[in-house]
């Protein structure tokens, strides 16, 4: 019987006896040329599409914004506006835009050293902003007891009570546009805007603005021993309580310990002082930034000085 043997080709291995636990390391060096090479290689062979991998965590998500203008426009075509799209639109493009103002076309202020100066309201259409409400002054009066909140008006504000008026009013507008983009929102089945920004229709504005930068942010200056007032922006529930909560809070304020200034013969309702125990009462982690404007008056004037104070 003839027994038949199958030829089998040789098999190729590698055996490496190590002389200690420490000779592993020789071959580091190796594996890290094999594997950069390999690397390369991978790399070579994807698809000219200008995609790259590696680059992939610098990329920025899509986010939904809406940018708010609130208050009176003062010298709006010619000083204000050209500030707004350079430095507002122009860096956060997409955004939707809102708009409220009075239809004043006169405004006194003797604190401001105005007197009987013209506005424009219907300038503020140059923003082709996606809904703009423009409503009367009757109607701010229909809807607010002006009565009730300059009983605490702050009398280093001079005699009462013009410019407890006027943060009234703007508080009004602030509230009103907010309302106003809410609205086009629910009627068009759309959800929260991922960041939101509140600015004046009266100032030039110096320095660009990131929407994406920070959740809470407020300008760093003009805190008046409590917080700037002029200018907000982040995210959708922290600009809710900067925007909406202000006429809620006054009952709790005026009953504080916050609303007792110095110089004061009582409670008083000052806009940095009020804004500053807003947001703490709503633990609201604000961050201030360099952000700089000039507020803008009727007559012209430039208050180029504002960022300094």
């Amino acid at each position: 019987m003839t027994m038949v043997q199958e030829k089998r080709s040789p098999k190729w291995s590698f055996k490496y006896k190590f002389r200690s636990k420490y000779d592993v390391l020789r071959f580091i060096p190796l594996l890290s040329i094999i594997l950069f090479f390999s690397n390369q290689l991978y790399l070579h062979t994807l698809p000219q599409t200008g995609f790259n991998p590696i680059q992939l965590s610098n990329r920025q998500e899509p986010f939904s914004c809406a940018l708010l203008f609130f208050g009176l426009p003062k010298h709006f075509n010619r000083i204000v506006f050209p500030s707004i799209e350079r430095h507002i639109l122009n860096t956060n493009p997409g955004c939707d835009i809102f708009v409220h103002t009075y239809n004043l076309t006169q405004v006194t202020n003797t604190r401001n050293q105005e007197r009987d100066v013209a506005i424009h309201p219907m300038e503020v259409y140059q923003l082709n902003a996606t809904e703009t409400m423009i409503t009367s002054i009757e109607e701010f009066y229909r809807k607010r007891d002006i009565k009730y909140y300059n009983q605490y008006h702050f009398v280093k504000w001079g005699p009462c009570c013009v410019s407890t008026e006027n943060m009234i009013k703007q508080w009004h507008s602030i509230e009103s546009v907010w309302n106003l983009m809410k609205d086009y929102r629910k009627r068009n089945n759309q959800g929260l805007y991922d960041k939101v920004g509140l600015f004046r229709l009266d100032v030039e504005y110096q320095n660009d603005i990131y929407m994406r930068n920070g959740d809470a942010v407020i300008p760093n200056f003009a805190h008046h021993k409590g917080l700037n007032d002029r200018l907000f922006y982040g995210s959708f529930q922290y600009a809710e309580v900067w925007a909406s909560k202000r006429f809620d809070y006054v009952k709790e304020f005026v009953e504080s310990r916050y609303s007792l200034l110095r110089d004061s013969n009582g409670p008083s309702l000052h806009s940095e002082t009020f804004l500053k125990a807003l947001l703490k009462r709503y633990k609201v982690p604000y961050k201030l930034e360099n952000i700089c404007f000039y507020r803008v008056r009727g007559h012209g004037e430039i208050r180029k000085k504002d960022c300094d104070d």
